[in-house]
């Protein structure tokens, strides 16, 4: 989440940016040996995003005077992967590998943009939009300690 005042000096950028999302994943795993075993999940995440921004109506000739104030939301559902591998080296020490792919998003919506010279209670246009975000890929290794029957870490 990222936010700026009305008067902040780079205030024709983004003003405002909110994107939220929430995933589930479905997992399963084999054993391939008494010491190895890999996993395969599908993930599927939804994500919601809200936008505020601010641009100049006068293309610049005379800034803050004539702003447009537009307001968007919007959301999707993307799918991804992750596989993983798990090795348990001896008794006391496991060593993993996890791999997610990246999540691609059509976020699509509606937007409203309103007339700051009349306090920005006019609106002045309404529409839709769709634009695409990309969640990169990760890659994660991990080792893991047992030094107690009871305790790994």
């Amino acid at each position: 989440k990222s936010e700026y005042g009305v008067g902040w000096a780079e205030r024709y950028n983004t003003q405002y940016l909110q994107l939220r999302t929430t995933s589930v994943a479905a997992v399963a795993a084999i054993k391939i040996t008494d010491r190895l075993s890999a996993g395969f999940g599908v993930e599927g995440m939804y994500a919601k995003e809200k936008r505020r921004d601010v641009d100049d109506a006068t293309d610049g000739f005379a800034p803050g005077m004539a702003d447009l104030y537009a307001h968007s939301d919007g959301d999707d559902f993307g799918i991804g992967y992750n596989v993983s591998l798990h090795y348990r080296v001896n008794e006391r020490w496991a060593v993993g590998a996890l791999y997610r792919s990246d999540i691609r998003q059509k976020i699509t919506g509606s937007y409203w943009v309103f007339d700051a010279a009349t306090g920005g209670g006019v609106l002045t246009q309404r529409g839709t939009f769709a634009h695409t975000i990309r969640l990169p890929e990760s890659m994660s290794v991990s080792l893991a300690h047992s030094p107690l029957d009871s305790l790994s870490l």
